[in-house]
């Protein structure tokens, strides 16, 4: 089952077409503040680099509609807490170019929390204050 299809079971409607959407350019591209991770080599590269920084990465789809809604909070939660210690980041589900990242996502959004190239915590279908909480708390 796809991540569209599964997105559908569990929210319902559906705005746009994911095949619309397809990301398969090799640069990093910006949603406001916050660079998007569109390759391996941008993946791997931010987390080895991150050494003991904390990466957190917002998976996305364009056709979802929560991820939309939770666009805005993100970058404002970006804007607050990005130091030395915490990068923000976000990746498309639908980047087939990132697929072996995205095996054990369930839903989107779906906020991932590395420590170097270690995952340290992953939130899905995402409450603002839980993960607020979670991006204040994580050192």
């Amino acid at each position: 089952m796809s991540h569209k299809e599964r997105h559908y079971k569990r929210y319902g409607d559906m705005s746009a077409d994911s095949n619309n959407n397809k990301n398969t350019t090799m640069h990093v591209q910006s949603s406001g503040n916050i660079q998007e991770i569109t390759s391996e080599s941008e993946w791997d590269g931010l987390l080895s680099s991150a050494s003991d920084r904390i990466v957190i990465v917002d998976i996305y789809a364009d056709w979802c509609s929560p991820c939309k809604a939770f666009e805005k909070p993100f970058e404002d939660l970006a804007s607050r807490y990005t130091s030395r210690t915490k990068i923000f980041r976000r990746a498309n589900v639908d980047n087939k170019s990132l697929g072996r990242y995205f095996k054990d996502i369930t839903g989107v959004p779906t906020i991932l929390f590395f420590r170097g190239t270690s995952l340290v915590s992953k939130v899905t279908v995402v409450n603002m204050d839980e993960i607020t909480e979670k991006v204040r708390s994580i050192n």
